[in-house]
């Protein structure tokens, strides 16, 4: 994550079904000192145990313990656990998304409910619909994380499935009428719609999205460690040398070069 812009009057409310990037948006924001509040559907009380103890556990187990993080003050946090167990467990049922906009007008009644104070709302595609309703009638400024290419991506992974059906994965992500009607309603409230990649800007304005509302954020990631900053938002001069130090010895290729790709092997990746 980059430096804090000037955000010295803006406060924000960061909503978010799931534990999306480990919260970074919300991270960032409190780091600014600009953090209203974070809504999601669990936060766990307890870290998750490190060491021997772990092995012990089930996964599902510390996966939940894991939805948490340090960065952040507790007392900033809305959380709605009997939502998170009704998503979770629904959708183990559910493969056509009858029970997903339910959950997300749950979600934002209660969240709107807490009276949250704020003048900036950030959140994510699919999810935010009544949110967005809420606070275009309040005079909010509304931020709208697109988390994928949306109608256009779906339209072309069909087509692909239909040309090489035994590549189809055996539980595809539905996509329905409803699902692409709730989208682009979002897309038409939102003051600014987020966007990845360039291919995602462009796939949702081939669909409706106003281009003069896209912005291209990538995706944010952390260096090592962190790192302390100055009073600027830099990084302190001997984490500057540390970093500069990790970059210099990993550019260092003995033997073969060997690659790792951290991705999915499947039709909507050609």
């Amino acid at each position: 994550m980059g430096g804090c812009a000037k955000l010295d009057k803006s406060r924000v409310l960061v909503c978010q079904l799931g534990a999306r990037e480990h919260y970074l948006v919300a991270r960032y924001f409190a780091r600014c000192g600009a953090l209203a509040g974070l809504a999601t559907d669990y936060w766990s009380p307890v870290a998750p145990p490190r060491g021997w103890l772990a092995r012990f556990l089930p996964r599902v187990l510390l996966s939940a313990m894991a939805r948490r993080h340090e960065s952040l003050a507790p007392h900033k946090v809305i959380s709605t656990p009997v939502l998170s167990v009704a998503r979770y467990g629904l959708g183990k049922l559910d493969r056509q998304g009858v029970y997903d906009f339910a959950i997300a007008a749950c979600f934002a009644h209660r969240v709107l409910a807490a009276g949250i104070t704020h003048n900036v709302f950030f959140g994510y595609s699919y999810d935010s619909l009544e949110f967005l309703k809420a606070e275009r009638k309040r005079g909010v400024f509304t931020v709208l994380c697109q988390t994928d290419p949306g109608p256009a991506h779906y339209k072309m992974l069909s087509e692909e499935t239909a040309q090489w059906p035994e590549y189809a994965p055996r539980r595809g992500r539905w996509w329905t009428q409803a699902r692409e009607a709730r989208l682009k309603q979002e897309w038409s409230l939102a003051n600014v719609i987020v966007a990845n990649s360039a291919w995602t800007r462009d796939a949702i304005i081939s669909e409706g999205a106003d281009p003069q509302k896209v912005e291209i954020l990538p995706l944010a990631y952390e260096t090592v460690g962190g790192g302390r900053k100055t009073e600027d938002g830099g990084p302190k001069a001997e984490d500057r040398g540390q970093r500069a130090q990790v970059s210099s010895q990993s550019s260092v290729v003995c033997g073969p070069l060997q690659v790792l790709w951290l991705g999915t092997v499947a039709l909507g990746k050609g």
